[in-house]
């Protein structure tokens, strides 16, 4: 999820370039409602968007039974307090450097040098000092 309409379809155009079906939302309330819709294998949200951030997006996806999923959080400001490196995309960011992130997260780089654990929703919020909103 972005709210940036042409950073958002960058990234869809190229994951799906890549081979990957994907989706975007411009909001919260969007995403919520597409993800509860089709259950992707993977979300990717800006930290800061209208309404609510990110984190709590995911915290409420958390709440929702979607905790499995794997998650990536991008931003142009430093990463989240708690969000581990290995799934954070600094803007402003190579595309590449994108797809090496969806393939880690969805376990398929396992051959690239910068492969880091694969973080999903529910290991995120079990993570001391997290808590639920």
């Amino acid at each position: 999820m972005e709210d940036d309409q042409p950073i958002r379809q960058m990234i869809i155009s190229t994951l799906q370039a890549d081979g990957y079906e994907c989706a975007g939302a411009p909001d919260t309330s969007s995403a919520m409602d597409s993800i509860r819709t089709r259950r992707p294998d993977l979300i990717i949200t800006d930290y800061h968007l209208p309404g609510a951030d990110g984190l709590e997006l995911l915290r409420a996806l958390q709440t929702e039974g979607f905790g499995d999923i794997p998650a990536l959080v991008i931003s142009a400001d430093s990463r989240p307090p708690d969000w581990p490196s290995t799934s954070f995309i600094p803007k402003p960011f190579d595309l590449d450097a994108i797809l090496r992130a969806v393939r880690r997260a969805l376990g398929r780089g396992s051959d690239e040098p910068d492969v880091g654990p694969r973080l999903t929703l529910a290991s995120w919020l079990r993570q001391p000092g997290l808590a639920l909103a």
